[in-house]
């Protein structure tokens, strides 16, 4: 099956890429939508694509939604589970990663046990679904194969020798919807769908900065919500509440205009700037002025 898509030059939602408008002058990223059907699992495809000088490395700091992510790329193909600290990326030559960004608590269905087994980890194609993943992962690279270059780059950085067709990346991405759509259960349960509404919620709106809150929106009770979160999404309610509130503090801060600090903290549910600056250097490694100052 065919699924027509819509392929994102640019991105306008940063959040959980750390200081982006130096990232974008090294790397490009586009987003486009799955099909119908594993929408209800997944939130989008990405690809990031790169072209750097033979003698320039560059390391992108990344803070990653709390969601799972299956990434292939010429020399690496894995299910990454939820991260609880801040990662980085190395960037050198050229190179490419197609990905599908899971909802939160999206990819329980996908995995053999609670997401909670998969935080912080990494497990190869291969390791979760065998000879089918390795086939997976080698139509991949063929679709996205040198033989697939064009000449223009999607989003306008200077990539225009690793610049993939629109044609080339829509092949590869059916691949993976494929894949990954006939791997949906029969009945996914109404637990997954709860799971995946109660997360995207505190996505969604910021005005939700405690479990309480999501206890009364959605209907259940603080430890319920545990348990559900425990199961499919990984990381507690509270850390995924406190993930958001902070991707969002990035967000202000990246956005160039001057940011009153004490605002964002009483906006996102901190107790004080206090301890809004701890928290956000736990997660980012530099209190939020540094970060606003790209340092």
């Amino acid at each position: 099956m065919s699924v027509g898509r819509t392929i994102v030059a640019g991105v306008t939602d940063t959040r959980g890429i750390v200081h982006p408008r130096t990232g974008f002058e090294h790397f490009s990223l586009d987003r486009f939508p799955p099909s119908p059907a594993l929408a209800a699992f997944t939130d989008r495809f990405w690809l990031v694509r790169w072209d750097l000088p033979p003698e320039e490395v560059f390391v992108q700091p990344v803070l990653a939604h709390p969601c799972v992510n299956l990434v292939i790329e010429p020399d690496r193909a894995a299910m990454y589970g939820v991260p609880t600290v801040i990662g980085r990326q190395t960037l050198r030559g050229q190179g490419w990663a197609l990905a599908v960004m899971f909802r939160p608590g999206g990819a329980r269905v996908f995995l053999p046990g609670p997401a909670t087994e998969m935080v912080d980890q990494v497990r190869t194609v291969e390791q979760l679904w065998g000879p089918d993943g390795e086939d997976l992962v080698a139509g991949v690279r063929a679709a996205l194969s040198d033989t697939a270059l064009s000449g223009t780059a999607l989003s306008g950085t200077a990539l225009s020798g690793t610049a993939l067709s629109d044609d080339a990346i829509s092949s590869a991405a059916q691949l993976m919807d494929d894949f990954l759509t006939k791997r949906i259960p029969d009945s996914p349960g109404p637990a997954a769908a709860a799971a995946i509404g109660a997360a995207e919620l505190i996505a969604a709106d910021r005005r939700l900065t405690t479990v309480e809150q999501l206890a009364t929106r959605t209907g259940r009770s603080v430890r319920g919500l545990q348990r559900l979160f425990a199961e499919h999404v990984g990381l507690s309610p509270k850390q995924v509440v406190r993930r958001y509130r902070l991707l969002e503090a990035a967000e202000a801060a990246a956005a160039g205009t001057p940011v009153v600090w004490a605002e964002v903290a009483a906006e996102l549910g901190f107790a004080d700037q206090a301890h809004l600056t701890r928290e956000f250097g736990k997660a980012f490694g530099v209190p939020p002025a540094r970060y606003l100052r790209g340092s």
